[in-house]
């Protein structure tokens, strides 16, 4: 004997439906913006994503680097010499 499901069932398996289809086109929706090459906003129109915020360097970092690269290049130099002194 089949039993017919009463009107709530059916409302409640419409809902639970309804719900599993939002999140695959969701996920369709993120596959085509993968397949354009974009990440992020919907499909029809990109969000506008935040720049990256430019980082600064101190001027005492500045000047450690520039420290470093002298003393590097000093020591470029100095072997230089050495290996001239020689021959």
């Amino acid at each position: 004997m089949a039993t017919t499901p009463d009107k709530d069932l059916l409302v409640a398996a419409l809902a639970g439906y309804q719900l599993k289809l939002t999140e695959i086109e969701a996920r369709m929706a993120d596959l085509r913006r993968q397949i354009a090459g974009t990440s992020g906003g919907s499909a029809a129109k990109p969000a506008a994503s935040k720049p990256a915020k430019k980082r600064r360097l101190s001027a005492e970092g500045r000047a450690r680097i520039i420290a470093a690269t002298k003393k590097r290049w000093a020591a470029v130099r100095a072997a230089k010499a050495a290996a001239a002194k020689k021959k």
